[in-house]
């Protein structure tokens, strides 16, 4: 998942637990949050492989 909203200073415990049983609530298997610059759907490929 990609918060699409600048976030000051990252994502909170809270808010990092929502939007990881958002994802998992809505089917995902496997889900990671990242925070920097929008992926491509290759890069997000590459990176899910890897974690």
């Amino acid at each position: 998942m990609h918060p699409l909203e600048m976030i000051e200073g990252g994502l909170s415990e809270v808010e990092e637990k929502i939007l990881r049983e958002m994802a998992l609530g809505t089917g995902a298997h496997k889900v990671e949050i990242w925070l920097g610059a929008e992926l491509t759907p290759l890069e997000a490929a590459r990176k899910l492989e890897n974690a």
